[in-house]
């Protein structure tokens, strides 16, 4: 209230609230309030305040722009805002500490001029350097080409030490490679088995298809090798006289003819067609297999000088 009544003999006879702002450097609310203060303190004194309809309308919208709840929500702000600055000054100040309490523990290292293992070295170089001119320097070339030798020693044994763990490694990468090629690998087999077993299913099937066209011939088409294979084949099998099949050229002159007569006949009547048959040899057949075609046997005969005809009505051939 000092500042105040000095300044009062400044303020002219009515004073608004931006002058009290300006003279007091203090907000719009404080100027309003001190204001009043001042009116009471004049109105006590016997002074007769009165106010121009403009300073009323200008107090007016002072207590509507800076009503009770706005100044307790701006001195709400202001508090919330003063404790997270004295917080953010609390967490400045630890930090601080802190760097402080670092750079105490900070330690700079000695220079290397100032250790005892530079005065050693120093003092190591002034000894060779004295040697050298004394008669030790040969032993201590001597201990030098010790040193080397044992450096270079040291340098092949790190050599094979790194080209045995290059080779560990690459032991392991092989392993890990053969596991798997051996995983593609029995993936493999296993992809060969099933058409290993489907083309012997469709070898069966081929051969039984065909073979269901024949009434006592045979044919082998495909062979099955030691190693599970199958190799393509065409053999006849024919029926021996124990019952057996053989090979076409292992059976006799007349079972081979009797094949021949049903082979043929199948497959006349696979394509649609008919025609005689000549049968060559015919003496060496005591039985012809029976069949639906015309046949002509061609018998030799030592009694015949000529060539002469028989007809069989009965099956509807001719013999000569």
């Amino acid at each position: 209230m000092a500042d105040i009544e000095r300044k009062e003999q400044e303020i002219p006879k009515y004073v608004k609230v931006r002058e009290v702002m300006q003279l007091c450097e203090v907000s719009e609310s404080r100027a309003y309030r001190i204001m009043q203060q001042l009116n009471k303190e004049l109105e006590a004194q016997g002074f007769v305040i009165g106010k121009s309809n403009r300073l009323q309308a200008v107090n007016q919208q002072g207590q509507r722009e800076a009503s009770k709840e706005m100044i307790e929500g701006l001195q709400a702000q202001i508090a919330g805002l003063q404790t997270e600055f004295d917080a953010a000054e609390a967490e400045l100040k630890n930090l601080t500490d802190e760097q402080a309490s670092l750079q105490a523990k900070l330690v700079t290292p000695t220079p290397f001029e100032q250790t005892t293992e530079y005065a050693s070295l120093a003092a190591a170089v002034a000894a060779s350097k004295a040697a050298e001119a004394g008669a030790g320097q040969k032993a201590l070339n001597a201990q030098i080409q010790a040193v080397y030798a044992e450096s270079r020693e040291l340098q092949q044994q790190k050599g094979k030490a790194d080209q045995a763990e290059a080779q560990r490694k690459r032991i392991a990468e092989l392993q890990d490679q053969e596991k798997a090629l051996s995983a593609q690998y029995e993936e493999l087999e296993k992809g060969i088995y099933l058409c290993e077993q489907f083309t012997k299913a469709k070898v069966r099937m081929l051969t039984d298809r065909i073979n269901g066209k024949f009434k006592n011939v045979r044919f082998r088409l495909f062979l099955e090798q030691v190693n599970g294979g199958v190799k393509d084949d065409c053999e006849v099998l024919v029926p021996n006289e124990a019952g057996s099949m053989v090979l076409f050229r292992d059976a006799n002159n007349a079972a081979r003819i009797n094949a021949g007569l049903e082979i043929i006949e199948t497959l006349a009547y696979h394509w649609g067609i008919s025609m005689p048959v000549f049968i060559d040899n015919a003496e060496s057949v005591t039985r012809l297999a029976h069949t639906a075609m015309q046949t002509v046997r061609l018998v030799v005969s030592e009694q015949d000088a000529k060539l002469r005809l028989e007809l069989d009505e009965t099956k509807g051939g001719a013999a000569a």
